[in-house]
Parts: structure tokens; C-alpha cells; sequence
């Protein structure tokens, strides 16, 4: 093999790593093998899903003092946010509103059946499948932004 074909197989190679990566990353960003291998609440809504993922974060506090910023998640101009970047909601989705920084009474309380926006027009909106505080809230999209 010449040095244009071993260059073109490195960079093959190093597309199908990073690849790989960036995919490991985007499905289950922070979650241990346990946490992507294990049930879930609301794992049983969908049959065969097309696609999955599985995203985690240690939080040094108890459930009980995380839940009231969970429940209050939504589109930060109908709700609390979803506690991204500012900037990256800018750059990525065009959102000028920023997440909440405190927690919001008027906003602690979703029911089953609920609809919590994730856009503006309220168009794109998850529904409350299930709420088992301060444990699991379960938000599945009738109609997802992305395919």
C-alpha cells in the first residue's frame, strides 16, 4: 500500500473512531453501562424504538431537593427551561430565553396527560406519561423535533 492509501485508511480509521465517539457520547452521555443496560421507567412505551438514549449526571444532592427543578422543565418561555447553556440554546435552536435560576412554585405540580412545550408555538410538546416523585418524570413526544 502507498503512502496515499495508508493515509486514506488512518483517516478512514480515525472517521469510524470519532464516529463512534461522538455517537457513545450523544446516547449516553455520563450514564455507567449499568444505567444504559438497566430498565427505566417508561422504557415499555415504545416497542421497538428506532433510536435510544440514555444521558446522566451526579447531582450531590437528594431526589427530594433535584425534583423541583425537574418538574418545572419545559421550553423556557412557557416553563423553567431545560437547564442548557444559554449560549448553546441560542446557537443551536434560536431560544432567547433563558432556563429558570430558582425554583418556580407555579410550576411544581404536572400531571399525567400534561403537555410540557418544547417550542415556542407549543406545537413540539412532550406528555406526561408518568410522575413518581421525586424518583422519575416520564415525557415522551408524540411529536419529536428531531426525526
Amino acid at each position: 500500500m502507498g503512502a496515499g492509501g495508508r493515509a486514506a485508511a488512518a483517516l478512514c480509521a480515525a472517521a469510524v473512531v470519532l464516529g463512534g465517539a461522538i455517537d457513545r457520547w450523544g446516547r449516553r452521555s455520563g450514564a455507567s453501562a449499568g444505567e444504559v443496560a438497566g430498565p427505566l421507567p417508561g422504557d415499555l412505551l415504545v416497542e421497538r424504538p428506532m433510536w435510544s438514549s440514555t444521558r446522566a449526571i451526579t447531582v450531590r444532592a437528594a431526589p427530594a431537593d433535584v425534583w423541583p427543578w425537574i418538574v418545572q422543565m419545559g421550553f423556557p418561555s412557557h416553563r423553567a427551561g431545560w437547564y442548557t447553556p444559554h449560549w448553546l440554546d441560542r446557537a443551536m435552536w434560536g431560544v432567547r430565553a433563558r432556563s429558570a435560576d430558582r425554583v418556580v412554585p407555579e410550576l411544581q405540580h404536572v400531571a399525567v396527560g400534561d403537555r410540557i412545550p418544547d417550542s415556542a408555538d407549543g406545537g413540539v410538546y412532550f406528555t406526561v406519561a408518568a410522575v413518581d416523585p421525586p424518583t422519575a418524570l416520564v415525557l415522551p413526544s408524540p411529536r419529536p423535533l428531531l426525526p
